[in-house]
């Protein structure tokens, strides 16, 4: 059974470059997005039911907190989960198999990239943190196109029949879940902003994205993607990889007219890990 979307207050619908992991003692999403130099830049736009709103340049924290909010039942890691993904390559065959959040790369599970051992460390550009209280995660929509995962360094345009990884997550999403009478408060900085009330049977759609302003021309049939931009806020023990992808009309449904997708510019989690204050002190 997929989740009950209609009950929920708000969903957050996610996309960009950014990690997230799930404090299972607090029983709320922890969110970083990583303002990376690397052109092209990536902006961060908050949307609240087509509405956007007025966000810094960088901001330093977002919170999504609730009143009268309350974490339903049996998602113990916080993501709607219907098992192992045993072949990126086949297409789900049922709703649950496709909102099922193990699309998302998980940088501690070798299944999904083999580097080895995986610790966070503070980066020297800034990441804007996210709190999400009350919110099951799951997959809204899968990459257009299948990826290509390869050790950095190597080129699959310079392969005849370069082997395809399959695809991942090209959003996510957050139901967060109110009683009657419950809101979704979302602030900046330590400044509420919205004030979400509970809607029977509506709820309110907030686009949350962090993607690049232009979209550079692919110099030939793959392009890179940002993957690898992750190893700078990671310590690994293995090898860095990257993933190459083909350019493809991105299924985002949140963007504006000025964003544009990149590959595999795509949230990635941690599974094992509580927090990401590592990233921060």
């Amino acid at each position: 059974m997929t989740l009950p979307h209609n009950e929920a207050t708000a969903t957050i619908i996610i996309d960009g470059l950014a990690i997230c992991c799930f404090n299972r003692r607090d029983k709320k999403w922890d969110l970083a997005f990583l303002h990376h130099p690397n052109p092209p830049a990536h902006r961060l736009i908050l949307q609240v039911d087509g509405h956007r709103e007025n966000l810094p340049q960088v901001p330093g924290l977002l919170t999504f907190e609730t009143v009268n909010g309350h974490f339903p039942n049996g998602f113990p890691d916080g993501f709607f989960d219907n098992g192992p993904i045993g072949n990126r390559r086949v297409p789900p065959a049922t709703p649950e198999e496709e909102e099922n959040f193990r699309w998302v790369m998980d940088l501690e599970d070798p299944h999904d990239v083999n580097h080895g051992n995986v610790t966070l460390k503070k980066p020297r550009f800034p990441v804007t943190r996210a709190y999400v209280e009350d919110a099951v995660f799951y997959t809204s929509a899968r990459s257009p196109k299948e990826l290509i995962l390869v050790p950095e360094g190597e080129d699959p345009n310079q392969t005849a029949n370069p082997t395809f990884y399959g695809r991942t997550n090209d959003e996510i999403s957050a139901d967060i879940f109110c009683d009657a009478g419950g809101q979704v408060v979302i602030s900046v900085d330590g400044k509420e902003i919205r004030r979400l009330d509970h809607r029977p049977k509506n709820p309110w759609r907030i686009c949350l994205t962090h993607l690049c302003a232009e979209h550079p021309n692919p110099k030939g049939r793959f392009e890179k993607g940002d993957f690898h931009l992750f190893y700078d806020v990671l310590n690994i023990t293995g090898n860095r990889h990257v993933l190459w992808g083909e350019p493809a009309h991105s299924l985002m449904s949140c963007t504006v007219a000025s964003e544009s997708g990149r590959t595999d510019c795509d949230t990635v989690r941690l599974g094992n890990t509580d927090t990401l204050d590592a990233l921060f002190t």
